[in-house]
């Protein structure tokens, strides 16, 4: 049931500037929920002591996903990468399983080792190289 008062009703809170502060996972369970709770607990249901628990599981899920450690190990490439880079910027990459192919803007396409030494070189384009790919014999 509804109560009624003679309070003078208040504006509603503009949701614009308060969505920009909320994690986007607390958005969607917030904004997903079921229909509004009775009025029990207080204004529309709402009772701020689960509101401060859900706020902080979301902190320490949070805290806990910061805590992983990277799934990918990241290394600068060596070899010869630095002295080609060094005269003209890459324009596009790819890695076959022995091989990795990098396309320069000046249209030379270089075949490189994991290690990043060169194995071969194509001067056939003299425009950028947009894209490069690897069949699967490689």
């Amino acid at each position: 049931l509804y109560r009624l008062s003679k309070e003078p009703q208040t504006k509603p809170i503009e949701t614009r500037s308060i969505i920009q502060f909320i994690p986007f996972r607390l958005q969607q369970r917030l904004f997903t929920m079921s229909p509004k709770p009775s009025s029990d607990n207080g204004i529309e249901g709402d009772d701020e002591r689960e509101e401060e628990e859900d706020f902080e599981e979301e902190e320490d899920e949070e805290e806990e996903e910061e805590e992983d450690e990277p799934r990918l190990k990241y290394q600068r490439m060596g070899g010869s990468v630095p002295s080609l880079l060094s005269s003209d910027a890459a324009s596009c990459i790819a890695v076959a399983e022995r091989m990795i192919a990098l396309g320069t803007h000046d249209g030379t396409v270089h075949i490189l080792d994991f290690l990043g030494n060169q194995v071969k070189e194509f001067s056939a384009h003299t425009a950028t190289v947009n894209d490069l790919c690897f069949d699967i014999e490689g």
